[in-house]
């Protein structure tokens, strides 16, 4: 399967391999909605060439126990450091940490975008993230870009500057102002879509055979979710069955801002994990183990002609 390299960065972290499908790079080729929706191809379509359809061992399935509980906190209660920008900007960020409840975005800056970024118009601002963990976290990066997408949404709405650019960890993307191309951002969150979001995760679960660990419904702006699962057959498990929750992704695009999958093994070590964020078109995925990366559901471009993955030991 061949698709636009153009399109995708890879990074070796530490003990890592990630690969980011960097949809808003293709806005300039075509529009945005073709190119949210080309990623999300991708992350199925690359299932199918792995061989993700397996059977699996339902007596080994553990009975799902998703519900549809919300989480958030008050915006009083907001405590992580925002520095820069005015009060009505600084308000809106911690509106939308709010409904994420507690979090892994460790400050937040609003700047000035340097000269690199021009052209652009002169009240336009570059906000900044710094998140637990920095860049080998996956889940606070994933956090930043849902408030970074959304907060560019919401200063569009209220008419404050508009947000030039969201830079996570030192890694920034040029976003820009909503353009009429762009499809509708997510519904805002309801409990009636809440549940069936919960009901959708537990079919997935279910479908996977594997034990869910946690799993939270966040709300800062329109519904997100992030999902733990443990199981005990790590490789045939990314080999055969996390196909449901690429599914679920896929399926919810349009609908959610974004999600988190992490995938544990019995001691609680995190083997896979990936993380979309609709308003940014952003999509991450990562293999922790090195002999596992052959049991990736997502082919990984190799970052040089020896970077050949392990087969898959499942």
């Amino acid at each position: 399967m061949h698709l636009c390299l153009a399109c995708y960065w890879s990074w070796l972290g530490l003990g890592s391999n990630f690969v980011r499908i960097r949809t808003s790079n293709l806005r300039r080729a075509m529009p945005p909605r073709s190119a949210v929706m080309l990623g999300a191809a991708a992350l199925v379509a690359a299932t199918v060439a792995c061989g993700g359809t397996g059977s699996r061992d339902e007596s080994k399935a553990r009975e799902p126990r998703a519900d549809a509980a919300i989480v958030s906190i008050p915006s009083s209660e907001v405590d992580t450091p925002i520095v820069g920008g005015s009060a009505e900007q600084q308000a809106a960020l911690r509106e939308i940490l709010a409904g994420i409840g507690p979090t892994s975005i460790q400050r937040i800056e609003i700047q000035e975008p340097g000269p690199g970024w021009k052209p652009f118009d002169e009240d336009d601002v570059l906000v900044a993230f710094a998140t637990k963990g920095g860049s080998k976290h996956l889940r606070g990066e994933w956090e930043a870009w849902l408030v970074g997408g959304i907060f560019r949404d919401a200063s569009d709405t209220a008419g404050l500057p508009g947000v030039l650019v969201v830079d996570t960890n030192g890694d920034a993307v040029r976003l820009g102002r909503r353009v009429a191309a762009e499809p509708p951002p997510p519904p805002d969150a309801t409990p009636e879509a809440a549940q069936a979001l919960a009901e959708s995760v537990e079919r997935a679960v279910a479908e996977s055979g594997a034990e869910l660990v946690d799993f939270a419904i966040l709300k800062p702006a329109g519904l997100a979710f992030a999902i733990t699962l443990k199981t005990d057959e790590p490789a045939k498990f990314m080999n055969e069955r996390v196909e449901a929750f690429l599914k679920l992704s896929d399926d919810r695009l349009q609908r959610d801002e974004g999600a988190y999958v992490r995938v544990v093994d019995e001691s609680g070590e995190i083997i896979w994990q990936a993380a979309s964020a609709s308003r940014m078109t952003m999509w991450s995925h990562g293999v922790t183990r090195p002999e596992l990366r052959g049991c990736d559901p997502i082919p990984i471009f190799p970052l040089g002609p020896e970077d050949v993955p392990p087969p898959c030991p499942a």
